[in-house]
């Protein structure tokens, strides 16, 4: 059983997208997600998840990879 303050990421599908550099361009990454779902029809809710992939062998932020993680409603 998890700790009552961890927070577990739902099982589901999942938008996922990936955002190399510094954290100031995770804004635009978000607009080209929203655009994506938008155009495609998908319907996104719930938390978005942000996990830092490469963080430990990177030598710059230029380097960073974030991956980008937001539910998507199930279609009825």
């Amino acid at each position: 059983k998890a700790a009552p303050d961890l927070h577990i990421q739902p099982a589901g599908e999942y938008l996922c997208a990936h955002c190399k550099g510094s954290w100031d361009r995770l804004p635009g990454t978000y607009r080209k997600i929203l655009r994506y779902a938008e155009k495609n029809g998908l319907e996104l809710w719930d938390y978005s998840y942000e996990t830092g992939i490469n963080e430990t062998v990177i030598e710059s932020m230029d380097q960073y990879i974030t991956r980008i993680e937001i539910p998507v409603k199930p279609r009825r």
